[in-house]
């Protein structure tokens, strides 16, 4: 067959259907288009007429070279007579390329490169003539111009493949956008901006009639809220005209507050109050506190910040607690208090919060205690960076931002700390005081409790009332045992409670208990003058402390019991007697205090005996 495509080719070459347009045609396409156009030609071309232009000879065309066998010559015909080229028969359209089957292997014929043949000019049309016989000689055509040489292609595999289609054509390229200055902001384009839940404070306020958002403004804003802010306040919505009876929700910094004075209550020791960035000063009982005070508690030092509400704020030693928030919100008269732990513990008793706008907040580096009505303690330490909660009465939410947060109910608390889970616990039991009501004489005020499990430590408070609310000593053990000097007669309480590993303090406990000092102690003998067979004199002197009328009994034994004394001599003022004609021996010696207190109360004690010889 790929012979016979081959002969084809040729015969085509001798028709003048050659060209590219051949060239990408198969030899089947090619042959049917030659032939149908040669049969329209011979049936209505007559023969032309014998011319001296015939005689001139044959013209000899070579065809290409499809194989090695030399092609047969080619037929002279004659030329046929000019004819206009609208006589021209329309050639035939090709047939479409059957589709090649997925599993054909397509046709491959081996074609020696030749260069593509220009297409063949468009001759007129000629004159009737004869029929063109084979290998009859044609006259010599006029010359045509010749086209340029074509590079010549090597040898190659011919595929028979479908036609590729046609590229699209390029998309054009978008106009560049002009520059144009940006609009100004427009109250509307403010308004529809989209809005996200607040997190800063907010004030609540229920609309009254005749309330505008103007007029509210120009009362108790402190400047003119922007679209965002209205919408904000309307919960994502924008409307003009406010309806008595909505709630807004606005920005505590929008409106207007006044500071509100808290007063220093009480205070005893090193306590220095500086007013809102202020130098440090020394207080005075009554002065007022303000908001962005800090106060500063040392050694021994005790502070108690007294609320406008009735609310109470105890500072123990070695603390420093600001006062961040101190005001009332003029629109709604809402009262803000906001405490802030810096180091050391506060406790606060405060008063029952009537009003849903009111707030009162303690804080540290770490937490945040909000309160409604509740007696609870905050404590931090510093170099744990650690805070501690812990609720005696009421409930307490506690807010840790980077850990998490929790409700602390009545008789529970909390640590916070960071890395470390939450976790709410039961207060530790208030330990009991061993003897805590009997009367306090010696110079020391001592007391002893009885441990509890799981402490790792105690706490004992002084206060001259019940209430704790003047509270002037205290001590922090890991033992039991406490020891308070320098404390004044009269009547005293304490508070003892239990701390637990993480610094949670417990339960308190409130024990009442009589100072009076009374102390007496026989300081010392001196002989004045000694008989070589007794009966020397000798000095006797003892030291009393305590307040009340004093007169002193002084008793001299063979006994340290006092049966039986050799001397019993009372009703003395000065501490100090002068005794003789003792004879040779050991002795012991004591002394009595007898005091009468400004209540009346009769009190009397003996000092420990003390021993002497007399030689």
């Amino acid at each position: 067959m790929i012979k016979s495509f081959a002969k084809a080719a040729g015969v085509l070459a001798l028709l003048g259907v050659a060209g590219p347009a051949a060239a990408q045609q198969t030899p089947a396409e090619i042959l049917a288009q030659a032939l149908a156009k040669n049969s329209q030609n011979a049936k209505s071309a007559p023969l032309p007429a014998a011319s001296a232009a015939n005689d001139a000879g044959p013209v000899s065309t070579a065809p290409p070279k499809f194989s090695s066998a030399p092609p047969p010559p080619a037929a002279t015909v004659p030329e046929p007579a000019p004819a206009s080229a609208t006589d021209l028969p329309p050639l035939p359209a090709a047939p479409p390329l059957p589709p090649l089957a997925a599993n054909a292997a397509p046709a491959r014929t081996n074609v020696q490169a030749r260069s593509p043949a220009p297409r063949a000019a468009v001759r007129p049309a000629a004159a009737p003539s004869a029929p063109q016989l084979r290998g009859a000689a044609a006259p010599a055509p006029a010359p045509a111009p010749a086209p340029p040489p074509a590079p010549a292609r090597p040898s190659a595999t011919l595929v028979a493949a479908p036609r590729p289609p046609a590229p699209a054509p390029a998309p054009a390229p978008a106009p560049a956008p002009v520059a144009t200055p940006a609009p100004k902001p427009i109250v509307s384009a403010e308004r529809d901006a989209p809005t996200t839940a607040p997190t800063e404070p907010m004030t609540a306020y229920v609309v009254k009639k005749g309330d505008s958002l103007t007029s509210l403004s120009e009362k108790f804003f402190v400047r003119r809220p922007t679209a965002v802010e209205v919408r904000v306040m309307q919960g994502g919505k924008y409307v003009t005209r406010i309806a008595p009876g909505r709630q807004l929700l606005i920005p505590t910094r929008l409106l207007h507050t006044e500071l509100i004075a808290a007063t220093l209550g009480a205070f005893k020791g090193e306590v220095t109050i500086s007013q809102k960035g202020g130098p440090p000063g020394r207080p005075v009982v009554g002065d007022s506190v303000f908001q962005g005070a800090l106060i500063t508690t040392g050694g021994g030092g005790f502070a108690r910040i007294d609320l406008p509400d009735g609310s109470k704020v105890s500072i123990p030693s070695q603390s420093r607690i600001r006062v961040e928030v101190l005001r009332r919100v003029v629109l709604t008269g809402a009262i803000e208090r906001t405490l802030s732990v810096e180091a050391g513990r506060t406790e606060s008793s405060v008063a029952k919060i009537t009003s849903p706008q009111d707030n009162y907040y303690v804080r540290t580096p770490v937490s945040v205690s909000a309160v409604r009505g509740t007696e609870f303690r905050v404590g931090f330490e510093e170099g744990d960076n650690a805070a501690s909660t812990g609720v005696v009465e009421g409930s307490v939410a506690v807010d840790a931002p980077k850990v998490g947060s929790a409700l602390v109910p009545e008789k529970f608390g909390i640590g916070v700390k960071p890395g470390e889970s939450l976790a709410v616990v039961p207060l530790l039991p208030a330990p009991a005081v061993i003897d805590a009501g009997r009367v306090q004489e010696q110079k020391l005020v001592t007391f002893d409790v009885d441990g509890v499990p799981g402490a790792r430590g105690y706490r004992i408070q002084m206060a001259g009332d019940e209430a704790m609310s003047d509270i002037f000593a205290e001590q922090t053990r890991a033992d039991t045992h406490f020891e308070f000097p320098g404390i004044t007669d009269g009547a005293r309480y304490i508070r003892v409670t239990a701390i637990d590993p993480k610094g949670i303090e417990g339960l308190p406990r409130v024990y009442g208990y009589e100072r009076a000092l009374n102390s007496i102690v026989a300081v010392s003998i001196t002989p004045q003058s000694v008989a070589s067979r007794g009966g020397g004199r000798f000095l006797l002197k003892w030291e009393a402390e305590g307040t009340g009328l004093r007169t002193y009994r002084v008793q001299v034994s063979r006994e340290p019991s006092a049966e039986a004394p050799y001397i019993d001599e009372g009703g003395l003022v000065q501490p100090e007697l002068t005794i003789s004609s003792l004879p040779p021996g050991q002795y012991h010696w004591r002394v009595m205090s007898s005091t009468v207190y400004a209540n009346g109360r009769f009190v009397e004690k003996w000092s420990a005996p003390q021993k002497f010889t007399v030689p």
